[in-house]
């Protein structure tokens, strides 16, 4: 805690299986979300509607996106994760 550490890779590559592969495609063409919890509390995704302007939260990240018009599925695998907190008064 309280140290500001930039793009640093968590996680390495991995592979799968056809059967989950074809199984996390079948949840991005559904539209699933991640739900990710950090302290306990929920990570939520900031937008701005286009129309209005208006800033908006959802729940969690998209698990992907997929485009009908090619076929195409997108797997959502960088996070920009920006936490904010208090610290201790001294007083």
């Amino acid at each position: 805690m309280d140290t500001n550490v930039r793009c640093q890779t968590l996680c390495q590559d991995v592979k799968l299986p056809v059967d989950r592969s074809a199984t996390l495609a079948k949840r991005i063409r559904n539209n699933y979300y991640v739900h990710l919890l950090v302290d306990n509390l929920p990570c939520a995704t900031k937008f701005q509607n286009v129309d209005t302007h208006e800033v908006m939260y959802e729940h969690g990240y998209r698990l992907g996106m997929y485009t009908k018009q090619t076929d195409e599925i997108y797997l959502n695998n960088h996070l920009i994760m920006k936490l904010y907190y208090h610290k201790e008064s001294t007083e």
